[in-house]
């Protein structure tokens, strides 16, 4: 989990705002085995605080346990165990609410526990939720102690009908300062409870509106990110489809063979120069060009197509500065022929081929029986090894 958000409105014990009190968030950190706070503020001049603790601070070390607390001696006074809740898994935030808590002054009192290992236990209970109205519960045991309360009050009964005042059965008459304090009392019980209900109302939609704004934020961050890659990668085609059509331009532009084949003879030839200023025993011969496309009716020159064709040649020893390269000639009796011509190719030698016919049973035909020189032997570098290869009568025939 990421971030605690908290939030608590604050009164007192006669119901109005408490300003400026020092509030903190905390958990219980398993490890340490004591509560550890985790954010810290002061409520605002309406009562409101909001209390956001650091990224990650509530990992798994943390108990599933938040309370808020104020400081107090000899331990913290604490106000509220545990609220409403909501985790936002995109923000990976715990939205809290601890409600309306009315701060207790005298009637505060130390938590009671049932489990002896909590005898030692020094926690005050300071706060408690405020009930938006009296309960049905609390409002009878105060008419059954008090009967005179309700001696003018008008009942109704579940049919509607009206029933007479307690007063007129019991002849007992009620004062009418103690009836309109009742009646006033009750609007203010009423009135409260509905500021209650719309504060917690304006929390919701100001939660609400933060997580809106949020996302909207960041669905904007997005949305100009993905347009910039969108001009880019238009740029980018744009590019693109400039160099093709220049690159099929290109390739239907008729071009001279003598051009051509003057141009790779050129390299050729600027390719030994290179060579031989470097003192290297090589050069390039038996060029191979094989040009393909459409050819001018005149011959004289040629639009290539998609198969251009290609270019070929072997370097060739210089004999003149080779004369005493030698190289050991490799074992190729058992090969193929092309993997004979492989193996010699590689170390710089040509192959030249004979055929034996093989009695019947005898040789696997198309294997290298016997070669000369013979293996392990040296060979000037260019030379040729003679290697016969075995085939069958049937094919002699």
């Amino acid at each position: 989990m990421g971030k605690v958000v908290a939030t608590v409105h604050l009164l007192t014990d006669e119901g109005k705002v408490a300003a400026g009190h020092t509030l903190s968030l905390e958990a219980y950190h398993l490890k340490n085995r004591r509560w550890q706070a985790v954010a810290r503020t002061k409520t605002d001049a309406q009562g409101m605080a909001t209390l956001t603790s650091a990224a990650t601070v509530v990992s798994e070390t943390m108990a599933p346990a938040l309370r808020l607390t104020e400081a107090g001696s000899p331990a913290p006074r604490v106000l509220a165990h545990g609220g409403l809740t909501q985790y936002d898994t995109r923000q990976q935030t715990l939205f809290l609410d601890f409600g309306n808590i009315e701060r207790l002054e005298e009637t505060a009192h130390r938590l009671q526990h049932t489990d002896s290992r909590f005898a030692r236990t020094n926690e005050s209970v300071s706060g408690a939720p405020v009930a938006p109205q009296i309960s049905a519960l609390a409002m009878n045991r105060l008419v059954m102690a008090n009967p005179t309360l309700t001696a003018n009050l008008t009942r109704v009964d579940l049919a509607g009908e009206r029933i007479k005042p307690q007063a007129e059965a019991t002849g007992v008459t009620l004062d009418p300062a103690v009836t309109a304090t009742l009646l006033n009392t009750k609007e203010i019980d009423t009135l409260k409870a509905r500021e209650l209900q719309l504060n917690a109302q304006l929390l919701d939609k100001s939660r609400e509106f933060t997580l809106t704004t949020d996302k909207l934020t960041t669905a904007t961050s997005r949305i100009g990110t993905l347009e910039a890659n969108l001009t880019q990668t238009a740029a980018e085609k744009d590019a693109l489809a400039k160099k093709v059509a220049t690159l099929e331009a290109n390739t239907r532009t008729p071009a001279s063979i003598d051009t051509v084949l003057l141009g790779l003879g050129t390299k050729v030839s600027s390719s030994n120069d290179r060579m031989k200023s470097q003192a290297l025993p090589y050069r390039l011969g038996n060029v191979k060009i094989d040009l393909r496309g459409s050819v001018s009716p005149d011959g004289e020159s040629i639009v290539m197509g998609d198969s251009a064709g290609g270019v070929s040649t072997e370097l060739i020893s210089d004999d003149a500065r080779t004369e005493e390269a030698r190289v050991t000639v490799p074992a190729v009796v058992g090969l193929t022929e092309s993997a004979a011509r492989r193996v010699l190719r590689s170390v710089g030698l040509r192959m030249t081929t004979a055929h034996q016919q093989l009695a019947a049973g005898s040789g696997v035909p198309g294997q290298a029986l016997s070669q000369h020189p013979a293996a392990s032997s040296e060979a000037a570098h260019g030379s040729s090894v003679l290697v016969v290869f075995g085939e069958s009568t049937a094919e002699a025939q």
